[in-house]
């Protein structure tokens, strides 16, 4: 890890994310591919509640390496936030195409099956992460990308 990347964990850990983004900001400058640069700048960005902006740290850092799947599984939880459903989606179709028994994954897909009115798809993903019961499955709570 990069110091300049420690440095700027360590601002975010200290509540203090408006300096994680300029120490960030300048890591990207000087290091354009590095992903996780992107990563936590956009983590930093959700704690500020810019979110189009994270978003779009999201986009480039999958740009670069699309396999990143915590920052995929990251930028899945701020589309359901977003109601981006059909970004939601296709960003958990590709989480579950690597790990199948992902249930938070299972449980973000069906809660966006739901949102977009395709209930017999809902109910298969929230059986398939061991949620039988439909309303148990609606009070699994999705973490926010912020609190990672």
């Amino acid at each position: 890890m990069s110091d300049d990347l420690a440095r700027a964990l360590n601002r975010i850990a200290a509540g203090d994310a408006h300096e994680a983004v300029e120490i960030l900001t300048r890591l990207i400058d000087a290091e354009p591919r590095n992903t996780e640069a992107y990563r936590q700048r956009a983590i930093a960005r959700l704690i500020l509640n810019d979110r189009p902006r994270a978003l779009a740290d999201y986009n480039s850092a999958l740009k670069i390496n699309p396999n990143h799947h915590l920052c995929r599984r990251e930028r899945a939880i701020e589309n359901y936030h977003q109601r981006q459903y059909e970004i939601c989606l296709e960003d958990c179709d590709l989480i579950l195409a690597v790990d199948t028994k992902l249930n938070e994954i299972l449980v973000l897909r069906g809660r966006c099956h739901t949102a977009l009115g395709d209930s017999a798809a809902a109910l298969a993903d929230f059986e398939a992460a061991g949620a039988a019961d439909l309303h148990a499955a609606l009070l699994v709570e999705i973490t926010d990308a912020a609190a990672i």
